[in-house]
C-alpha cells in the first residue's frame, strides 16, 4: 500500500502529457477557394493609362474588353474576362481577331502540396496585320479562401509580341509549337516565392505557378537584369493555347516550447498530489 500514492502520482503525470497532446487542433486538410479579376485598361506602372497597341493606342488596334468580371480591382476599376485585338490579317482563315480570356475556378484545394489549376487562360492567336498587335494590357487577380480565411490581390503587366510568320523565328523559339508559323509570347511576372498564414496551431504555406497546356511553352528570360515569365502561345490559323495558374498549400506544426494551459494545470495537480504524498509519509 505504500506505493499507490506514488503509482496515482505517475498516472496524473501521464495524463497531463496525453491532455498536452490532444490539446493541439488537427490541421486542416482542405479550404474551398474561389477566384475573380481579369484584365484592365491600365498600363504597366499602374497610372491608369490606356493599355497601349503598337501602331498607336486601343483605338487604333480595335483593342476590346468585354464579359465584366463580377470583382472589381479595389482602386475602383472594373476588370474583364476576355480582350481582343487587332485587324485580321487577309491570310487569316477565321477573319476574326486575336483574344485571350480567362475562366475562374471554384474548387477544393488539399493541404498536402499538390497542385491545383485556380484559373485557365485561352489564347486564339489569329494571323493578324503588322502594326495591330495588342503589346500591353494589364491583369488582376483574387484568389480567395472561402470563409474570409485569406485573400491575395495582385496587379501585373502582361506584355504581349507579335513576332513575324516567317523564319528566321525569334531566338529561344520551342521548336515543339513553331509550326505551321513562328508562335507569339507574353512575358509577365513570375509567380515565384510563396505566402503563409496561421490557424490555430498550424502555419499554412501557399504557393502560386504558370503551367503551360496544349500549344503553349513557359520558360523563364532576363531582360537589363529582371527575371519574366515568357509564354510562347502558337499561332496557327488560328492558334488556340492554354495557359494554367496554379496553387498549392502545405502546412507545418508551429513549434513551442511554452506548455499548454491544459499542461500547466495538470502539472500543478501532480505536484500537489507529490507534496500530500510527503505529508503522508
Amino acid at each position: 500500500m505504500k506505493y499507490q500514492p506514488k503509482n496515482l502520482l505517475l498516472a496524473i503525470a501521464a495524463t497531463a502529457v496525453l491532455c498536452s497532446t490532444s490539446a493541439l487542433a488537427a490541421p486542416i486538410l482542405s479550404f474551398d477557394f474561389e477566384t475573380s479579376g481579369g484584365f484592365y485598361f491600365g498600363s504597366a506602372d499602374g497610372s491608369g493609362s490606356y493599355g497601349t497597341c503598337s501602331n498607336g493606342g486601343p483605338a487604333a488596334c480595335d483593342l476590346t474588353l468585354s464579359n465584366p468580371d463580377t470583382v472589381s480591382n479595389p482602386g475602383g476599376f472594373q476588370t474583364y474576362n476576355t480582350v481582343s485585338w487587332g485587324f485580321p490579317h487577309s491570310s487569316s482563315s477565321t477573319g476574326d481577331q486575336s483574344s485571350l480570356s480567362v475562366a475562374h475556378r471554384a474548387d477544393s484545394i488539399t493541404t498536402d502540396g499538390t497542385w491545383f489549376t485556380i484559373d485557365e487562360f485561352i489564347h486564339t492567336n489569329n494571323i493578324l496585320n503588322a502594326g495591330a498587335s495588342m503589346t500591353s494590357i494589364g491583369v488582376y487577380g483574387l484568389f480567395e479562401l472561402v470563409g474570409g480565411i485569406y485573400d491575395l490581390g495582385s496587379e501585373y503587366p502582361l506584355q504581349f509580341t507579335e513576332t513575324t510568320n516567317a523564319d528566321p523565328c525569334v531566338p529561344g523559339t520551342p521548336g515543339s509549337i513553331e509550326d505551321p508559323v513562328c508562335p507569339d509570347f507574353y512575358l509577365t511576372l513570375p509567380l515565384t516565392g510563396s505566402d503563409s498564414f496561421i490557424i490555430g496551431d498550424y502555419e499554412y504555406f501557399i504557393s502560386f505557378r504558370f503551367l503551360a497546356g496544349p500549344g503553349a511553352v513557359v520558360d523563364e528570360v532576363e531582360i537589363d537584369g529582371t527575371n519574366f515569365a515568357r509564354i510562347w502561345t502558337s499561332e496557327g490559323n488560328p492558334g488556340v493555347s492554354t495557359i494554367f495558374t496554379e496553387a498549392s498549400i502545405s502546412y507545418r506544426q508551429i513549434p513551442t516550447d511554452v506548455p499548454a494551459p491544459a499542461t500547466l494545470a495538470l502539472f500543478g495537480l501532480s505536484l500537489l498530489g507529490l507534496r500530500l504524498f510527503k505529508r503522508r509519509s
